[in-house]
């Protein structure tokens, strides 16, 4: 014995199904009906309230119960099929966000096919055929969904990396006010620094030149041009070690995470656009259907 989703007239109790007795009885006031005080009519009314209400076990039992008398019963097989994932009408097929929602197993439907009658099958067949699209609607619906949601993160870490390449850029305050100033590539800043360091020599070589030559002789320049060689290549590789190698390192780095995001999110699309083309397809068929 089990409760179904029929009222007592009595007291408005949920009346209990006794299948040996073939009756139904309320619990709280002792009223018994017989099966045939619900006709086919009156459960189906009752069943297409509780569907309207969205109470689906309440109608699931009333139609079931309506099942029990006649087996075959092709709005009650119906019923039960749209009712077992939810749905209160065909046409709700046809909305976006109520497919993108469905959720269940096509399996535990597929006795209903089985079990009615030659002119009703073909119908149910098709309904079932666009409960089984609408549930891969759903799937892939929600497999877009995972998918924009990975772009936004490569997205997000894709900036992350730009930001990450332009902090690695040389700032170089104005001369005139420190307060402003530019950022300039390490590469870019070490060819500017190199020429000026360049320039530097030949200044210093030329203002030693006469000095020396006129003063302490040839082996005096050679000797003051030599140190200033040195100095100028220990100052160039202690900038180009502890300045320029380490930002070009690091901007490398970011250059190859933000070369592996970009494929990323290529194949990210072509997947979503694969997925949509199949998604509107699927969708063309249940609404045509």
């Amino acid at each position: 014995m089990k409760r179904i989703g029929f009222v007592c007239d009595s007291c408005g109790g949920q009346l209990t199904l006794d299948t040996s007795k073939q009756i139904l009885f309320c619990q709280f006031c002792g009223v018994s009906y017989d099966y045939s005080y619900f006709n086919e009519s009156d459960v189906l009314e009752r069943a297409e309230n509780f569907i309207d209400s969205k109470e689906f076990n309440a109608a699931r039992d009333a139609l079931m119960f309506l099942l029990k008398k006649d087996p075959h019963n092709a709005k009650a097989l119906e019923k039960l099929m749209l009712i077992t994932y939810k749905l209160t009408d065909e046409s709700d097929l046809k909305k976006r966000e109520i497919v993108n929602s469905l959720e269940g197993d096509p399996k535990e439907t597929e006795w209903i096919i089985d079990q009615a009658h030659k002119d009703s099958r073909e119908h149910l067949s098709g309904l079932h055929k666009k409960i089984v699209n609408a549930l891969e609607c759903s799937k892939i619906d929600s497999e877009i969904l995972d998918i924009r949601s990975k772009i936004k993160e490569c997205d997000k870490s894709k900036d992350e990396a730009e930001i990450g390449i332009l902090n690695e850029y040389i700032y170089i305050p104005n001369r005139y006010d420190n307060s402003s100033g530019e950022t300039m590539h390490p590469t870019k800043y070490w060819h500017k620094y190199l020429w000026i360091m360049i320039i530097a020599l030949i200044i210093c070589s030329l203002v030693f030149l006469p000095l020396c030559v006129l003063k302490n002789g040839l082996i005096a320049f050679i000797f003051m041009e030599f140190m200033l060689i040195i100095s100028i290549a220990a100052a160039l590789f202690h900038t180009y070690s502890n300045k320029i190698e380490p930002a070009l390192e690091h901007i490398n780095d970011y250059e190859s995470k933000k070369a592996d995001l970009t494929s990323e999110i290529s194949a990210l699309k072509k997947k979503e656009m694969k997925l949509l083309s199949e998604y509107n397809a699927l969708r063309l068929s249940i609404n045509r259907g």
